[in-house]
């Protein structure tokens, strides 16, 4: 090749992992889109974008937000450096949430060597913890049957608490 190209990678991996691909030809007839995207908006812009979904802060983000806010010699970019390197010591674990409806959500638990799910609010945010022993014995069952040792996983579950108490249940 005369040239190296991005796409010419992309091009060989999917050939050698099949990945969208439709026997030898590419998903859809064609490698790229890029000649599409690289159009101009023209002059009214690219139009209206919706507004990105979000929780509302929790108990916890909201009172160390007050924190920052009552002491001037604490930033937010401080407490955010922090806490990633609280993370990469382990003392914390990062969780991060993303709904289907796109919202999404970030939140820190003490690394307390206990492994536990989540259940994730879709109107107010609340995340719950639980730890269900069937679920882990079912997960390691499948990893086995699909030929995988489970190291580690995830599972988080989306769904409309049924709690009075829920703070932006729909009335």
């Amino acid at each position: 090749r005369k040239q190296l190209r991005q796409e010419f990678f992309y091009r060989e991996l999917r050939q050698k992992t099949g990945v969208l691909m439709d026997g030898k030809k590419p998903v859809g007839g064609q490698w790229n889109f890029d000649e599409e995207n690289r159009g101009s908006f023209g002059k009214q812009g690219p139009g209206m974008l919706p507004l990105p979904l979000r929780f509302e802060p929790d108990e916890i983000t909201l009172e160390v937000m007050a924190l920052v806010k009552d002491n001037s010699d604490i930033g937010l970019a401080t407490v955010y450096r922090v806490l990633t390197q609280f993370e990469q010591a382990g003392i914390l674990l990062r969780s991060h949430f993303e709904s289907s409806k796109g919202d999404s959500r970030a939140i820190y638990e003490l690394n307390e060597g206990n492994h536990h799910d989540h259940l994730v609010c879709l109107d107010c945010g609340h995340v719950e913890e639980f730890v269900d022993s069937a679920i882990e014995k079912r997960q390691n069952e499948i990893a086995k049957s699909l030929g995988f040792k489970l190291q580690e996983h995830s599972l988080a579950m989306y769904g409309h608490c049924q709690k009075k108490n829920c703070r932006n249940k729909k009335k």
